[in-house]
């Protein structure tokens, strides 16, 4: 018990103290009792969340030692696999731990998440279903799931992700509108417009609580699970070719008239808020810059929730900036606003989704540790076809990224010569 308790004290302290300090105590524990193998597990958690992978490999190596049977520490290990990309291995020591541990849906998941991300998405969308939560599967009680042969029904397709999650699902929306059921679509409220003009046929009401809603269908299934059912269409006509219509704003097109004809227009987002990911996936706005001319470019602000004092360091910058609409809460205007760009240049957020979505030529830059949704090595855009994933190749440098991209807008090759 007293083992436990301070197994739980040290991963209190990894939430404020030092990776040193918080290693010297996992080590200490170790040294306390060296036959116990959950201390080995922790630490080389830590030592992986916390980018330490040489040391998180070693110590959970030495776990291994104590218990080579032992599905946690194999699930550990292929986490740390694949935080290194080394997704081969990984799915081996996922498919390995599931043996041991056959219920065990964190590690179901993680293996969905590594076959997705190696691009086998067969075997990948066959195990996405472990990523919902007890909670969310007992909010849904005894309303049966939906399957592809069940005609007649009345179906409800539940949101249970973010909104770029929902606009990148909603590409399958397009095969529903072919079966005889009646489909209503649960989706965020700054959507409901915007999918109701796109996808007739389609009911569409905003997120709420399910078990108040689920009494009047007849079957449910949570929206992520279309890529369940529909992932070998993502390639078909129906699919690949479906782009949202963008609302004719005359607000916003007024904001890019008087512009010189010699410029072009050049979406922008920076900045990611995702509680988890969000620093790696943001490119500081200074280094960006650097990637666009003053005298070439008119720069569009599609940033939700933009710093003002960056909007300023734009402008003082010597940029024209077009900043039109809010587009955290006018999902509409910004449609509109990216649909006047001539590219769109964005990080992996909610406006990628939007401009991919739109069928609008977009340059996504891509963390090396980038979402399952980017697969691996590839500038093609799995979801858009008119999305160009440009890549970082070292974690936390995105000098190389906005060097490719400065030649690329030049009208010069992404890469130089010597990279060739």
């Amino acid at each position: 018990m007293a083992y436990l308790q301070s197994l739980n004290t040290i991963a209190s302290l990894a939430q404020t103290e030092p990776y040193e300090a918080v290693v010297q105590q996992y080590l200490t524990l170790i040294g306390q009792h060296p036959e116990r193998v959950e201390a080995y597990q922790s630490l080389a958690l830590y030592a992986c969340m916390a980018g330490q992978s040489a040391a998180a490999h070693h110590v959970i190596d030495e776990g291994l030692k104590l218990d080579e049977a032992n599905a946690r520490s194999l699930y550990i290990k292929a986490r740390i696999c694949d935080e290194d990309l080394d997704l081969a291995p990984a799915i081996a020591l996922y498919q390995r731990s599931l043996v041991l541990a056959p219920a065990d849906a964190k590690c179901r998941f993680h293996l969905s998440l590594a076959l997705l991300t190696a691009g086998d998405f067969t075997a990948g969308a066959g195990l996405y279903g472990s990523r919902l939560s007890a909670e969310s599967l007992a909010a849904v009680g005894s309303t049966p799931r939906w399957r592809l042969q069940n005609q007649g029904l009345k179906v409800l397709l539940w949101a249970e992700q973010g909104l770029g999650d929902e606009l990148m699902f909603a590409r399958f929306l397009p095969c529903l509108r072919e079966l005889p059921c009646r489909f209503t679509v649960q989706c965020d409220r700054r959507l409901i417009s915007t999918f109701s003009r796109n996808h007739p046929g389609l009911a569409f009401i905003p997120r709420g609580d399910l078990a108040g809603l689920l009494p009047h269908f007849d079957a449910q299934l949570p929206l992520g699970d279309l890529l369940v059912i529909f992932h070998e269409r993502i390639a078909s006509p129906l699919v690949r070719d479906s782009t949202l219509k963008p609302v004719a704003r005359p607000d916003i097109a007024a904001a890019f008239a008087g512009h010189g004809p010699a410029k072009t227009f050049i979406g922008l987002s920076w900045l990611s808020m995702n509680a988890d990911s969000g620093l790696r996936r943001s490119v500081p706005l200074e280094q960006l810059l650097g990637a666009f001319s003053p005298e070439q470019h008119v720069l569009v602000n599609l940033q939700y929730l933009a710093p003002a004092e960056q909007l300023q360091e734009i402008r003082r910058s010597g940029f024209e900036l077009i900043d039109a609409v809010d587009a955290y809460n006018d999902v509409e205007g910004l449609g509109a606003a990216i649909s006047h760009c001539n590219t769109v240049v964005t990080i992996d957020n909610s406006t990628l989704h939007f401009a991919g979505a739109l069928g609008c030529k977009t340059l996504a830059l891509i963390p090396r540790l980038a979402n399952w949704r980017w697969l691996l090595d590839t500038e093609h855009c799995y979801w858009y076809p008119s999305v160009e994933l440009v890549r970082q190749q070292t974690a936390g440098d995105w000098s190389e990224v906005l060097a490719g991209l400065r030649r690329r807008l030049a009208g010069e090759p992404y890469r130089a010569a010597a990279d060739s």
